[in-house]
């Protein structure tokens, strides 16, 4: 028997407990569905003065593709302050990885590269900056992945200090704190 949805919202033609187990492979869902979602977040904050990138501890996630066709649609906000006098300026680097391999960064003249996230912030202190990121990669696999960002300090000048989740304040009265997440979606190819 069919399977039917009528204008009312019901549907006819499936029998009492409803469709088997593994009724529907990800091979068969259209392009363009969700297969899976993965996330992680992170809830402490980091701190680095290093110029060079390096990884945000506690914050990357993995994720396992049913299908080699599929894309992987990435969703993440990382919170980020720095450490500047009331007429200073100080910044911060910002790149994503899958694996060991950068994703796609902007390329302009000579100037430094980042990834879409937004790369360089110039930022009074004793404020938060949500850096947002949206990517649609294709990795090309079915073996687990795992997707990271990175920061590093602006080399603008020295002393610079980057601060995850957490403002150059840090607990006074007027400081604040904040959670970084990444979301990872699984798109049928």
């Amino acid at each position: 028997m069919a399977i039917t949805i009528n204008g009312s919202g019901t549907i006819t033609g499936i029998t009492a407990g409803g469709l088997p187990d593994d009724c529907l492979t990800a091979a068969e869902m259209p392009a363009g569905s969700v297969l899976q979602v993965v996330s992680t977040q992170k809830i402490d904050a980091f701190t680095t003065t290093s110029n060079s990138y390096v990884d945000i501890a506690g914050l990357n996630v993995s994720i396992t593709p049913t299908a080699a066709s599929s894309k992987i649609f990435i969703i993440a906000t990382i919170q980020l302050s720095t450490n500047t006098g009331s007429n200073e300026y100080g910044g911060w680097y910002l790149r994503f990885l899958r694996d060991a391999n950068s994703l796609p960064v902007g390329t302009f003249g000579n100037a430094n590269q980042y990834s879409a996230a937004g790369g360089l912030r110039w930022q009074v202190s004793n404020t938060m900056t949500t850096e947002a990121y949206t990517y649609l990669d294709s990795p090309n696999t079915t073996a687990s992945i795992n997707y990271k960002p990175q920061v590093a300090a602006t080399t603008y000048d020295s002393g610079r200090i980057v601060y995850v989740n957490r403002d150059n304040a840090n607990n006074s009265n007027f400081s604040g704190t904040g959670v970084s997440t990444i979301t990872l979606m699984e798109i049928a190819g």
